[in-house]
């Protein structure tokens, strides 16, 4: 963890996860600070044990069955206008998905696109991001043929997560 510190956590800083239901994990979305039950409350309550004194302030915006089109729909209320200083990204198996239960498909281009849409003017604020890949448990059969869709859009993130 003292390398995490060197390298990523400053005192005050303002952590924003933005995504889709992994994300999300249950949160209130009437608590500003409600950080749900999933990986946002459990990384801030593991930063905050190691480091109380740096009072970083950790904020969650994911949103259940999100795609990456409703991020970019929602992108300066619940990222840019809310300062922060390091994001986090999940997004994208909402867009495999919605091909699969109501033939609606995320072209990779228009996936790309949408993605580099939130990167930008978060780089551009002097945001720093971590971008991560989307992944789905294949519960039933059919569903190993998602990755067919999911694959390239797993390659758009890594692309751009060394872009970026």
């Amino acid at each position: 963890m003292e390398g995490l510190r060197r390298v990523l956590l400053k005192e005050g800083q303002r952590v924003l996860f933005l995504g889709d239901s992994v994300t999300d994990a249950g949160r209130d979305r009437e608590d500003f600070f409600g950080l749900g039950n999933g990986y946002p409350a459990i990384i801030s309550g593991l930063v905050g044990a190691a480091y109380p004194g740096l009072r970083i302030e950790f904020l969650n915006r994911g949103v259940g069955g999100d795609r990456v089109k409703d991020l970019r729909e929602r992108w300066k209320a619940d990222c840019i206008d809310l300062s922060p200083d390091r994001i986090s990204i999940l997004v994208g198996v909402n867009d495999c998905w919605r091909l699969y239960d109501s033939n609606n498909k995320t072209e990779p281009v228009i996936f790309e696109r949408d993605n580099r849409y939130l990167l930008e003017p978060v780089t551009a604020i002097g945001a720093s991001s971590i971008i991560m890949e989307p992944f789905f448990l294949p519960l039933r059969g059919e569903m190993e043929s998602w990755a067919e869709d999911l694959g390239p859009k797993i390659q758009i993130i890594r692309r751009l997560a060394r872009e970026y």
